[in-house]
């Protein structure tokens, strides 16, 4: 993942945040010196054949990232709202990365709707980071 994450635009990136862990980080946060943005990075599918696990990379802001902990922000619209309508597929075994507008999004590798990763108010489904 770490030469995935060398490789995004404005990188090096390295991890700042795990949301979710299991068996390594799945939902984590990057930061790079080389932009004020923050980069969401969710596992969002692995393929059989060949292990390769597929991530999904979106660039947001530091005050989007702190409405996305506080609750306030769904994860989903994280990807669905992306700045510039571009985000970035990852596949970690071949290090692939490909740029993908939010418009194409397979609905599968989107969170939840109404998912979200801090406490809200109207008890909507939470990940549990």
């Amino acid at each position: 993942m770490s030469v995935l994450l060398n490789s995004l635009p404005n990188g090096p990136f390295v991890l700042d945040e795990t949301f979710v862990y299991w068996d390594g980080p799945m939902l984590f946060s990057a930061r790079s010196e080389n932009t004020p943005l923050v980069v969401i990075v969710n596992s969002v599918e692995e393929e059989d054949e060949d292990e390769n696990i597929i991530w999904l990379a979106v660039m947001i802001s530091e005050a989007e990232l702190g409405r996305l902990r506080s609750g306030f922000s769904p994860l989903r619209e994280a990807f669905t709202d992306a700045f510039d309508g571009t985000l970035f597929v990852l596949r970690d075994r071949t290090d692939e990365i490909s740029p993908i507008k939010s418009s194409e999004l397979p609905e599968k590798w989107l969170p939840t709707p109404g998912a979200c990763l801090g406490p809200r108010d109207n008890k909507e489904e939470k990940l549990d980071a």
